[in-house]
C-alpha cells in the first residue's frame, strides 16, 4: 500500500441522509448519478463519475472497500476485503466487496449499483459470506448462535484513515483478523496468490504490529477445518519468504519452484565499480547467474522516480547491469509479460543456464 506522501488523488465520498428540513439528499444525488455525474457505489454512497472511471482496478477496488464500510449497519470486512485493508499485497484486485453476514439466506448475494454511462466500470458487487466454521461447532449451531447473539462475528478495529486518500467512517473499519482472514483465505487462492499475500505478510504490513508469527496463528488454528486446506496453507506458509520485495518477484519464485528449477538466493549485494552496492533480486551463486524482476513502476511511479526523468532511470539500469556482467555475472531480465505467459520466463532462464534441482 502506498504512503500517505503517495497517495493516489483524494476521494470524496458522499452519503445520502436527511436534512434539516425533513428531505433527504438521496433524491439530489440519485438525479446526479442519472444524470452520468455520479456513481452509486452501495446503496446510499456515491462519488463523483470522473474520478471512479480515470481511476486504474487497485484504486477502483479500494473505493469500493471504503465506500461499503460507510454503509449502515458496517459490514464485518473478511476475505480479500479484509486482506485488502490489512495492507496485504494481493496479486489481483479483488472484483467484489467481500463482506460476513449471520443470516444463511444472503450468503452469496450480490448487490451492485446501476451506472447510467458506458464509460464508467460498474461498481463492484458485495458478496456476503457466512461466519467461518470454528473447531467443535456444525453449521448450524454457529447459525443459531450468531443469531441469537450469543456469538459475535470476529472483528478488529482499523482507523478511519487507515486509506488515507479515501476516508472511512468516523467508528473505523470493521475488519476480520488478520490471521483469521488469512487462514480464511489463503487455501482459496491459486499459488502465486497465496505466496504473494504470505510473502507480504512476512515482510509486515502497514496495519500489523510486525510480521505475523506462529504464536498470532495459533489462536485462530481451528478454522482449519479440513485436509486439503490445512496441507494448502501448510505448504504455502512455509514457502513464504520477506526477503521477496514484491508480488511480481513473488510469482517468480512459485513458477520456479513449479518447474523444479533450483531456488535462487533473494536480495543479493555485490560490490562493483567505484564501491557501490548493487542489490539484486534473484542470484544462483554456484552458476553465476543474476535474475532482476523488473515491474515497470520504477519508470512511472513519481515516488520511485525520485525527481528523475524515466529515460534517467533506464540509462541507470543498464550501467547497473553492466558493471554485474563485468563480474563475469550472467543477467537475466523479465517484466510482467513474461509471467502472464510463463513458458516464455522458463525458456529464459534455462537459456541463460539456470540449472533444475538436483
Amino acid at each position: 500500500m502506498r504512503s500517505a506522501s503517495t497517495s493516489p488523488l483524494p476521494v470524496q465520498l458522499t452519503k445520502a441522509r436527511p436534512t434539516d428540513d425533513g428531505d433527504h439528499t438521496g433524491t439530489r444525488l440519485g438525479r446526479a448519478a442519472r444524470r452520468g455525474e455520479l456513481v452509486r457505489l452501495h446503496r446510499g454512497i456515491y462519488t463523483d463519475a470522473e474520478r471512479w472511471s480515470d481511476a486504474p482496478p487497485w484504486e477502483r477496488s479500494t473505493i469500493a472497500t471504503v465506500a461499503a464500510a460507510h454503509r449502515s449497519p458496517a459490514p464485518v470486512f473478511c476475505r480479500e476485503s479484509a486482506l485488502l485493508l490489512h495492507g496485504v499485497s494481493l496479486l489481483e484486485p479483488p472484483r467484489d466487496v467481500t463482506v460476513r453476514t449471520r443470516r444463511s439466506p444472503e450468503a452469496g448475494v450480490r448487490r451492485s449499483a446501476a451506472t447510467y454511462r458506458r464509460d464508467v466500470p460498474p461498481p463492484h458487487p458485495l458478496r456476503h459470506h457466512e461466519a467461518p466454521l470454528p473447531a467443535g461447532m456444525s453449521r448450524p449451531e454457529l447459525r443459531e448462535a450468531l443469531i441469537r447473539g450469543d456469538r459475535g462475528l470476529d472483528q478488529t478495529i482499523l482507523p478511519p484513515g487507515s486509506v488515507p486518500w479515501c476516508l472511512g467512517p468516523e467508528a473505523g473499519f470493521r475488519v476480520e483478523p488478520l490471521p483469521l482472514a488469512l487462514l480464511d483465505t489463503i487455501p482459496r487462492m491459486s499459488r502465486p496468490a497465496a505466496v504473494a499475500a504470505l510473502d507480504s505478510v512476512a515482510r509486515g504490513t502497514p496495519r500489523a504490529h510486525g510480521p505475523i508469527s506462529e504464536e498470532d496463528l495459533l489462536a485462530w488454528d481451528g478454522f482449519l477445518r479440513t485436509k486439503k486446506a490445512r496441507r494448502r496453507w501448510e505448504s504455502c506458509w512455509a514457502f513464504a519468504d520477506a526477503a521477496a520485495e514484491s508480488v511480481g518477484e513473488s510469482v517468480s519464485r512459485v513458477l520456479m519452484d513449479q518447474w523444479g528449477l533450483e531456488p535462487p538466493q533473494l536480495q543479493v549485494r555485490f560490490d562493483v565499480d567505484g564501491g557501490s552496492r548493487v542489490r539484486v533480486d534473484f542470484f544462483w551463486p554456484d552458476h553465476g547467474i543474476v535474475g532482476e524482476f523488473d515491474g515497470l513502476a520504477k519508470y512511472q511511479k513519481p515516488e520511485l522516480l525520485a525527481g528523475r526523468r524515466p529515460e534517467d532511470v533506464v540509462v541507470e539500469e543498464k550501467l547497473r547491469e553492466d558493471a554485474l556482467r563485468r563480474l563475469g555475472l550472467r543477467v537475466v531480465r523479465w517484466v510482467w509479460a513474461d509471467l502472464r505467459h510463463p513458458t516464455r520466463l522458463r525458456d529464459m532462464l534455462l537459456a541463460v543456464g539456470v540449472p533444475f534441482r538436483g
